[in-house]
């Protein structure tokens, strides 16, 4: 597993958080958790695709967290997978101090292993 923080203080449009993984492979995220200083939105999207695969609205001095749920075999597949070699980008609305910290890892998805 790998994390990345990405903090701002200012609205955020298509900003990649994390850089593409090359052919065959995709982002697996595990574990959100993001702190804003004001009300807000947060969508966290496939880099050029544009699919939006998760949105999280903190409030003001808050934040939320959002973990992969673990399944009753005790599988586990993220939170979700960003389509095959995008970059994950983050959006938002903010136009105050926030940041987010996503926990992720690179997954094979094409190719052969």
């Amino acid at each position: 597993m790998d994390e990345v923080i990405g903090d701002y203080t200012t609205a955020q449009t298509a900003t990649a958080l994390i850089a593409a993984p090359g052919t065959n492979n995709s982002i697996r995220v595990w574990s959100i958790f993001a702190m804003s200083a004001v009300a807000g939105i947060i969508t966290f999207l496939d880099g050029t695709g544009g699919a939006v695969r998760f949105e999280g609205y903190p409030v003001i001095g808050g934040g939320f967290n959002k973990d992969a749920p673990e399944l009753p075999d005790h599988r586990n597949f993220g939170i979700f997978t960003v389509a095959s070699g995008e970059a994950l980008d983050v959006t938002t609305d903010i136009t105050g101090a926030h940041s987010v910290h996503v926990i992720y890892e690179v997954v094979k998805t094409g190719g052969g292993f």
